[in-house]
């Protein structure tokens, strides 16, 4: 169960609401060409949702910044290249499809 880490990206999500402005984001929809768009607190809500998304479930619910920064630049770096991408397609090849259900 994965609920820690969900929980822990549903209130940090919440406490920065105001970031998109009553935008609901879709992850499924977003292309690569938007998400080099946002803004860098947006791109980092984004990221920390994604690193939550990829966690295993028997992971601890840590936040490694050091890891955001380093998997935000390799994403950039590939939606760059891609932006037509839907943006879970770069992070499972970027990120890394590991996730244990």
């Amino acid at each position: 169960m994965r609920v820690p880490g969900t929980f822990a990206v549903a209130l940090t999500l919440l406490a920065a609401a105001p970031a998109f402005a009553d935008e609901v984001l879709d992850m499924s929809t977003i292309a690569c060409h938007q998400f080099t768009a946002y803004n860098t607190d947006n791109k980092a809500l984004v990221v920390t949702y994604l690193e939550a998304y990829y966690l295993g479930d028997n992971d601890p619910p840590v936040l490694n910044f050091t890891k955001m920064k380093g998997d935000t630049a390799k994403l950039l770096e590939f939606c760059q290249g891609n932006p037509d991408v839907g943006l879970i397609t770069a992070a499972d090849k970027v990120m890394g499809k590991s996730k244990s259900k």
